[in-house]
């Protein structure tokens, strides 16, 4: 199972860590203790796809 996480900084308060799956595709979303599903992706995406969704936001792949 192929895994990978982004921490994304929205501002100096602000910090949202993204989860993935890359088979099959998913994206979660954790915040405030949470762990929520945001989208189901298509097999074409990938991490640098995912990033251009985010927008121009400072993401941090680790």
């Amino acid at each position: 199972m192929d895994l990978f996480c982004i921490r994304m900084f929205l501002g100096s308060k602000d910090e949202r860590v993204l989860f993935g799956l890359l088979d099959p595709p998913r994206v979660f979303s954790a915040g405030n203790n949470q762990l929520l599903k945001l989208v189901d992706l298509p097999f074409s995406y990938c991490i640098r796809d995912i990033i251009l969704r985010c927008g121009g936001f400072n993401v941090y792949i680790f």
